[in-house]
């Protein structure tokens, strides 16, 4: 009996989750593409535009090469992404990782640094259903690792 109420109890659960998200094949329907605008609102305060863009030509401005004449160099390159928004990714790639950059102390190095940032990331076998009735692609907030410079730290051996 309390097995069968463990069920009944899990089944109404996992029914009432399923009427917000749709495996593809259980609708027969084609999903609405979500406006760049949409996405925006539903990354809210994620879209950091040092770092992002819609269009590749917001990064015009943007030097490609960093720390001239300093010991660790880096170059900007911007990637755009398939399943990922927003579209276009400014990254920072360090030239000489692990090249020795203190004549004096053979411990420093030059490193990549990074950080973490909020994006939407597309799963293309699931739907949403809006509050409009209206089935549209479904998009779940992750992260992505983002190259931000290159520096010259002691490192342990």
């Amino acid at each position: 009996m309390i097995r069968t109420l463990c069920f009944l109890a899990f089944f109404v659960v996992n029914l009432s989750l399923a009427s917000k998200i749709f495996l593809r094949f259980q609708v027969d329907t084609v999903p609405l593409k979500m406006t760049d605008e949409m996405l925006t609102e539903k990354l809210g305060e994620g879209l950091i535009e040092e770092y992002m863009s819609l269009a590749n030509d917001s990064f015009k401005d943007i030097s490609s090469v960093r720390n001239k004449n300093q010991a660790c160099l880096s170059e900007d390159f911007v990637e755009q992404q398939q399943d990922v928004f927003p579209w276009y990714i400014r990254h920072v790639r360090c030239s000489g990782i692990g090249q020795q950059c203190n004549k004096r102390d053979v411990s420093y190095t030059c490193l990549q640094t990074t950080i973490k940032k909020h994006v939407l990331k597309h799963d293309a076998n699931r739907i949403e259903q809006f509050d409009d009735g209206q089935f549209y692609e479904f998009w779940e907030k992750g992260t992505i690792e983002v190259g931000v410079g290159c520096e010259c730290s002691w490192q342990a051996y």
